[in-house]
């Protein structure tokens, strides 16, 4: 939740508040039907390549099924265009909750919705290259699983990185509010290469290995953002008149 206010808090200081919220919300919308595809595309390789057991085979659908519904739900709300906002804050209001806060907010619904909902409708052709895009991003994590299971043990395949790769996702899923996922990448790799046959230190090391990779960029991002910050301050105020709107305001 704080990761994604963060971003739609940045992107509000270039664009309306109505637009950055909404621009976050269709990117996450995006990601999680491209990650459903490559989640639901390793689990038919784990079921046909490693035959597990017919209780695996259950919970795995059951898992894939609670993942997808969500954002197929939501998805079809936004390309139907069915508002729910405006209905829900008149409901909130009838009931008298925050009844102040609500009309303040009101008038900040309809200009979010309509970003959310005009999207695929003015920029089909730009939602089908972010779409593409974000498949590519999770194919290149694919190709990390299997470059690092290639390097550690001589008994690999682009099956078994694909399951590791979308067991990954679903427990950073599910897991989301553990912070950097410390632990549960880890083992949800070593589980998802353990039932395919890879012995339990190799399924860890590569939930090892990405961590690392991680608190690179990490460090690396707040490198960057500190020295955009030093060089603002070092810059003074903005001279011109919107400079001294900002201020203002």
């Amino acid at each position: 939740v704080l990761g994604e206010t963060v971003k739609a808090v940045a992107a509000s200081r270039r664009m309306s508040a109505a637009q950055s919220a909404s621009s976050v919300l269709i990117e996450n919308l995006m990601y999680g039907a491209a990650m459903v595809l490559l989640i639901f595309g390793g689990l038919m390789v784990f079921f046909f390549e490693f035959a597990p057991s017919q209780n695996v085979k259950i919970a795995g659908s059951v898992g894939c099924a609670a993942l997808a519904l969500p954002v197929i739900a939501v998805s079809f709300l936004v390309v139907k265009k069915v508002r729910l906002l405006p209905g829900l804050l008149e409901w909130l209001k009838a009931k008298n909750i925050r009844r102040k806060f609500l009309d303040r907010a009101e008038g900040k619904v309809a200009p979010f919705e309509d970003c959310v909902h005009g999207f695929y409708e003015r920029h089909k052709g730009l939602f089908a290259v972010i779409f593409l895009v974000e498949i590519a991003a999770g194919l290149t994590g694919v190709l990390e699983a299997y470059i690092i299971l290639a390097i550690i043990t001589s008994n690999t395949s682009f099956s078994a990185a694909w399951v590791a790769e979308a067991a990954v996702r679903v427990v950073n899923t599910v897991f989301a509010f553990v912070p950097m996922r410390v632990g549960v990448e880890e083992g949800g790799a070593a589980l998802s290469l353990g039932a395919a046959g890879y012995a339990a230190s190799t399924g860890v090391a590569p939930g090892v290995i990405r961590k690392i990779r991680t608190f690179f960029w990490v460090g690396w991002g707040l490198l960057m953002l500190g020295r955009a910050s030093w060089a603002k301050d070092e810059a003074g105020p903005d001279p011109t008149p919107a400079g001294a709107a900002k201020v203002l305001r």
